[in-house]
């Protein structure tokens, strides 16, 4: 079985979204969780309220109801207590999805992506947010977001050394 096919399988089997894009020549696959956390044992013990401003920022953003930006954040918490992620977390949640390569490369540019304020940090609302565009957003959201992957120094533009 190729490897295009083991990560779809693996999809499927774990219920998550699969997005398969080619631009030019690069293929992008990506892939995150359809649902949070909701059998996590750890749901619901330590205080995970999203703060009402948080949610109604994201309940204006996104596509997701309450209750689902809810379990979205108390999963977020049981995987990053602190409330946010650096780009090591990051690369070490994309290193358990991807085992057999190195994502290094592509988490580096999806964090770049991702943290939108450029702190370093990515949060419960600029995590949401993405996850929003690529699980529930439209066309056109998803092609600007691949775009922003590309445009590795945020010119507006894409040159040939930026798709390597």
């Amino acid at each position: 079985m190729n490897e295009r096919a083991t990560l779809v399988e693996h999809c499927a089997e774990n219920s998550e979204l699969f997005i398969d894009a080619k631009i030019n020549s690069t293929q992008l696959l990506l892939t995150l969780p359809s649902q949070p956390h909701l059998d996590d044992p750890l749901m619901g013990k330590k205080q995970s309220r999203l703060p009402k401003n948080d949610r109604e920022f994201l309940l204006k953003k996104t596509r997701y109801t309450r209750a689902e930006l809810e379990a979205w954040h108390e999963g977020f918490l049981v995987d990053f207590p602190k409330g946010f992620m650096n780009l090591e977390e990051f690369e070490q949640v994309y290193r358990k999805r991807f085992p057999h390569g190195d994502p290094t490369e592509l988490s580096k540019h999806l964090f770049r992506v991702f943290d939108s304020d450029g702190d370093g940090k990515l949060n419960f609302i600029e995590f949401m947010s993405n996850v929003n565009i690529i699980h529930r957003g439209t066309m056109q959201e998803k092609v600007e977001a691949a775009f922003k992957l590309y445009d590795i120094d945020g010119d507006k533009k894409i040159i040939r050394s930026e798709m390597k």
